[in-house]
């Protein structure tokens, strides 16, 4: 029971620590997770920052209920977007993080000296509700450095476990999702060809999870979906494509990335273009990774609509 429920609580799309109440004693569905450096607070303490943040990584990494990016992914990612793998994330920016990494939280700090002190003071940002939670420990001599580490992950992973349910976004059921988005719908809406195509680890999938959910989401809220593109109004087309992230036990993460353009049939004119990057778990890696188009073709098709409302 407690297997099938797991395997459950990372497809369907409703809240997950609301299911994971539905059994008592069943953990809730791992976090992804990303560790930037710290901050270093004073000059005598220069580096002190990018060291707490490789150590932290490392001993989280053990911790359950945690899928950690990879630091050379995370810092690969944010230097193409010119962002710094420092302790400045605020919760403003957690969102964008998050999207680009795929991590759902993301862990960064400060390290500063007080009376002969080194306190180390760790954030926990949620990418999907802003939320910050802290945790902070303290330690006099370098001996002392790793077990502070140590005690800090712990914390860490213990704030991940207790409030869950303010890290996590209450997400909205299917049906919740189109009863907010017909609101105010024109009554008059187009006709729309959505064609996706889709792979995962170099295989194309056959039954394509993102193109799929992108043509219920705009059906459930009254589009004609035709089936030949010069029928239609506007295009939805594009590439995607999901990928093994990490394995932890009997779980496995996969990414997706999705990109679509949005065109309009007669005027031959393109009028928008999107994309977005997502993360899912499962016990198996092909179903992760369906799991993960599935979601990113519910959110390119939600903020399809709400531009049509504009």
């Amino acid at each position: 029971m407690k297997t099938v429920l797991l395997a459950a609580l990372a497809i369907l799309p409703f809240s997950i620590s609301a299911l994971a109440q539905a059994e008592q004693g069943t953990p809730p569905t791992p976090m992804h997770a990303a560790v930037f450096d710290f901050t270093d607070g004073s000059p005598q303490l220069k580096g002190q920052g990018k060291s707490v943040g490789e150590l932290l990584n490392a001993t989280l990494s053990i911790q359950d209920g945690i899928f950690l990016v990879e630091r050379a992914e995370l810092e690969k990612i944010l230097s193409e977007q010119e962002l710094g793998l420092g302790g400045n994330i605020s919760p403003d920016s957690a969102i964008r993080v998050g999207q680009l990494t795929g991590a759902q939280l993301l862990i960064t700090g400060r390290v500063f000296m007080a009376a002969n002190k080194t306190y180390v003071v760790a954030k926990v940002i949620s990418a999907e509700t802003s939320r910050v939670h802290g945790a902070t420990v303290s330690y006099k001599g370098e001996e002392e450095f790793d077990g502070a580490i140590t005690q800090l992950s712990e914390k860490v992973a213990g704030l991940i476990t207790e409030k869950g349910d303010t890290l996590r976004s209450n997400a909205e059921s299917f049906e919740e999702i189109v009863a907010r988005l017909k609101q105010g719908l024109k009554p008059e809406l187009p006709k729309v060809y959505v064609h996706v195509t889709e792979e995962h680890l170099r295989v194309a999938v056959p039954d394509p999870a993102c193109e799929t959910e992108i043509q219920k989401l705009l059906e459930a809220c009254g589009f004609d979906i035709v089936k030949d593109a010069a029928s239609a109004d506007i295009s939805i087309t594009g590439e995607a494509f999901s990928q093994l992230g990490s394995r932890r036990g009997n779980l496995v993460a996969c990414r997706a990335r999705a990109e679509i353009k949005i065109t309009s049939v007669k005027a031959n004119k393109l009028l928008r273009s999107d994309r977005i990057t997502v993360g899912a778990v499962d016990l198996a890696e092909e179903v992760a990774g369906k799991s993960a188009l599935q979601k990113a073709g519910l959110r390119l098709a939600e903020t399809f609509i709400m531009k049509q409302k504009q």
